[in-house]
C-alpha cells in the first residue's frame, strides 16, 4: 500500500511519526510537502510527482485552517482521479471558516458555546442581549490555528474599541461568551473514524494566558477520555463531516461545550501526553 502525507512544510514532527508508522506495517508513507510544490491546476493528472512517489493508495491531509486554497488543489486533484483522502479536501477547505464549523455543530445540536458572527455595522444592545452586559467575551478570527487572532475582551470599552479596530481592517470577526470554567485549560480529543482514541488536558504555559494552546508554549497532560468526552467528540467529528479530528472542549462534566473542531489535528503532543501511539492508529484507519 502507498500512502501520501501532503504536509505544508518539513518542521511537522507528525508526518514523521505517520512515516514511522507505516514501516512497522510494511506501509510505504511518502511525504509530499506542499509549501515546495509547483503545478499547473489545470492539468489532469499530477503525473509527476506520481512518477516519483507512485500512485497513492490514499492521502492523509496535514494542511490545517491557516492553509491558503492552493493547499488543498493537489488533494482535489487527486480526488477526481479516485484517490481517497482521509478527510475530503472540499470539506476541509469549507471548514477552514470557524463559523461554517460552529453552524454545522449548532445544527447537529452538538453544544458550543453563544456565538455570534459580527457585521461591519454591529448593534452593542443586540451583544448585550445575546451575550450578556458584564463579559468578558471571546473575540476571535473566523480563520485562523494556534490560538492565533484570538483576544479576551473584559470590558464595554474594550469590546468596542477591538470590534472597531478589527472589524475597520474588514477582519470577519466572531464574538463569544467566556467559558470560565478551568479558565487557561482545555481538553483536546482526537478521533478516528467513529471513535475516540485519545485525549488530554492543555493549559497555558504561564498560568495567566486564557488560551490553552501548546504552540503557545502551553503544557498537556494525559486526562481520562470518559464515555461523556467520547460520545460529545464523535458527535461533532460526525457533524463536521470529517474522518479524523481534534475536537477542543471546555467546561466540566455534565456542562461541556466544544469550542472548535480542528481538521488537522497534530499527533506528536497528543501522543506523549495519552502515552496512546495515535499514529498507528492513523495508519490502520488509512488502510481500511
Amino acid at each position: 500500500m502507498n500512502i501520501w502525507v501532503l504536509t505544508r512544510t518539513k518542521a511537522y514532527r507528525s508526518a514523521d511519526l505517520l512515516v514511522e508508522a507505516g514501516k512497522s506495517k510494511g506501509v510505504t508513507v511518502s511525504k509530499i510537502f506542499t509549501d515546495d510544490l509547483q503545478f499547473e491546476i489545470s492539468e489532469a493528472d499530477p503525473s509527476k510527482l506520481i512518477a516519483e512517489y507512485g500512485r497513492p493508495d490514499i492521502c492523509h491531509l496535514r494542511v490545517g485552517s491557516i492553509s491558503d486554497a492552493s493547499h488543498f488543489a493537489l488533494a482535489s486533484q487527486l480526488s477526481s482521479l479516485g484517490i481517497r483522502s482521509t478527510n475530503n479536501p472540499d470539506t476541509m477547505l469549507m471548514l477552514r471558516d470557524k463559523a461554517v464549523s460552529l453552524a454545522k455543530l449548532s445544527a447537529a445540536k452538538v453544544p458550543i458555546p453563544k456565538t455570534l458572527a459580527m457585521p461591519a455595522k454591529y448593534d452593542l444592545s443586540k451583544i448585550y442581549e445575546s451575550l450578556g452586559e458584564s463579559g468578558p467575551w471571546v473575540l476571535k478570527s473566523r480563520f485562523g490555528a494556534y490560538g492565533e487572532g484570538v483576544l479576551l475582551v473584559e470590558s464595554k470599552r474594550g469590546l468596542r474599541s477591538a470590534l472597531d479596530t478589527l472589524l475597520a481592517k474588514s477582519e470577519q470577526t466572531l464574538l463569544q461568551e467566556f467559558i470560565d470554567k478551568r479558565i487557561g485549560k482545555d481538553i483536546r480529543v482526537l478521533v478516528i473514524g467513529d471513535k475516540a482514541v485519545a485525549a488530554m488536558e492543555r493549559s497555558s504555559g504561564d498560568g495567566k494566558d486564557f488560551r490553552s494552546n501548546m504552540a503557545l508554549g502551553g503544557a498537556s497532560k494525559k486526562v481520562k477520555l470518559t464515555d461523556e468526552l467520547s460520545s460529545l467528540a464523535v458527535a461533532a467529528t460526525k457533524a463536521t463531516g470529517l474522518t479524523i479530528a481534534g475536537v477542543d472542549i471546555l467546561g466540566e462534566p455534565g456542562g461541556y461545550v466544544v469550542t472548535e473542531v480542528n481538521m488537522s489535528p497534530g499527533l506528536m503532543g497528543i501522543s506523549e501526553a495519552s502515552g496512546v501511539d495515535v499514529a498507528s492508529l492513523v495508519i490502520d484507519q488509512l488502510m481500511e
